[in-house]
């Protein structure tokens, strides 16, 4: 059998053919020719043991292949005969596989998303933390409210590109239903029905703020995504965790200038988020149903209904409303959507829609 050397590990592949014929064929004096490969990554041996079986013709005019099929002229007749070859792959008890050694930023991108798996659970304990101990946030500055939150969009907006956001004016349908059911059921409807009456407020200071806070860095994260692909590449497996520590920060802050007022009538509160966020998941859903949109996309437009920036309505609270409880329910919100969304993607992930499957 010839030999090959490759000069890239210090691993031994080692392959070995056995021939083993077919009822029916007349067994193969000669197996075919597989290169023993020597390498050197590691001092692990890993060995390949082929067999070959001799088939019937498949084709009149066979092709090599040397991925799967080796041409071995038969020795009755002047024709190729394919043989196939499956390879059984036997890795000694004291190997390990040098394949599963992770790198750095590896180690970085696994934690990363550990980290923004437990969202809900990060952001609840900032919340406790702040109603059990205010003075844990004593050094958060209004400054964290300025920076914190738009660099957490600029990262989302980093797993964007202008061609996925030119890619969603693809379906107006789903956009406006969920544009419409946004701003109808959860604000004013929900509003006025959980809270009784309207509050008046600074629209076009509002309108300012969330297009300084949110807008413009999704847009500006989206488009050093496109055009800066190796910067993005290097700066995003840190911004999942990022994000998730600015959220749990903000909203336990929210809750330790109020922590007082919270233990007092509380319940209040976390009864009124519950039901808002219940209510947008529901009516998300089931009047997007009604409009006629696919299951996957109600979906979709139940979670972006039910689930609101609660950051944003922190950051905003405390730029335009002078009471700091104002900023309270944003803080209650964060963690009652953010287990609700967590339940439901759950759920959902476990049930495909059937028009996904097919």
């Amino acid at each position: 059998m010839q030999s090959s050397a490759l000069s890239f590990s210090n691993s031994t592949l080692n392959f070995q053919p056995k021939s083993k014929p077919i009822l029916g064929h007349s067994p193969i004096n000669k197996p075919p020719q597989l290169p023993s490969i020597s390498s050197s990554i590691s001092s692990n041996q890993l060995t390949l043991r082929s067999q070959s079986q001799s088939q019937t013709q498949l084709y009149n005019n066979p092709t090599w292949n040397p991925l799967t099929t080796s041409s071995i002229k038969h020795r009755n007749t002047n024709s190729f005969d394919k043989i196939v070859a499956p390879l059984h792959c036997g890795i000694p008890s004291n190997g390990f596989d040098t394949n599963s050694s992770r790198s750095f930023r590896d180690w970085i991108e696994l934690i990363g998303e550990a980290i923004s798996t437990a969202f809900p659970i990060w952001v609840s304990l900032g919340c406790l933390l702040g109603l059990i101990k205010p003075s844990s946030f004593n050094w958060v500055t209004p400054k964290w409210t300025i920076i914190g939150l738009p660099l957490t969009m600029l990262g989302m907006g980093m797993t964007l590109t202008l061609d996925d956001l030119r890619g969603a004016f693809a379906m107006p349908k789903e956009i406006i239903s969920g544009f419409v059911l946004q701003y109808s059921v959860m604000t004013p409807f929900l509003t006025a029905k959980l809270a009784g009456q309207y509050v008046a407020v600074d629209a076009a200071g509002l309108l300012m703020s969330t297009l300084q806070v949110v807008l413009l860095p999704v847009l500006a994260g989206a488009f050093l995504n496109q055009y800066f692909q190796n910067v993005v590449k290097f700066v995003s497996p840190l911004m999942p965790p990022i994000a998730v520590g600015t959220v749990a920060i903000l909203c336990g802050n929210a809750i330790a200038q109020s922590a007082s007022s919270i233990l007092t009538s509380g319940l209040q509160v976390v009864l009124a988020a519950f039901l808002l966020h219940a209510s947008g998941f529901f009516f998300g859903y089931a009047l997007a149903r009604m409009l006629g949109i696919d299951i996957a996309s109600s979906r979709t437009i139940s979670i972006e209904v039910g689930m609101q920036n609660s950051v944003l309505g922190v950051v905003l609270a405390t730029q335009h409303f002078g009471n700091p409880l104002t900023a309270v329910p944003c803080a209650v919100s964060s963690v009652c959507h953010s287990i609700f969304g967590s339940i439901l993607a759950g759920i959902w992930r476990c049930s495909v829609p059937k028009e996904i499957q097919n």
